[in-house]
């Protein structure tokens, strides 16, 4: 199915990336723990869908689904886009 596919994908995306106990990219850092990162999915899930059911009896078929697909991206992006990694420029 479509969510075992997802599941399969976004595991082995976030096992590459070594989040939790391990160090982030490059060994700079970590990433953001996985429980986090589901709890902002959820969060960004329930929004999107309460501005698409506002937006939906409000009668504004664009912005509903906007609404729809810009929490779908936020989605995606939170799962697969690494976390940005600050630069130790050291002169020594």
């Amino acid at each position: 199915s479509i969510c075992d596919i997802l599941n399969t994908i976004l595991v082995e995306r976030v096992e590459t990336v070594n989040v939790g106990d391990g160090p982030a990219i490059e060994g700079k850092g970590r990433a953001m723990p996985n429980n986090i990162r589901a709890a902002l999915t959820v969060v960004v899930v329930l929004v999107a869908c309460g501005a698409f059911w506002f937006e939906h009896d409000a009668g504004e078929v664009f912005l509903k689904w906007l609404a729809a697909g810009l929490g779908a991206f936020m989605v995606i992006a939170v799962w697969l886009f690494p976390e940005t990694q600050r630069k130790t420029d050291d002169p020594d």
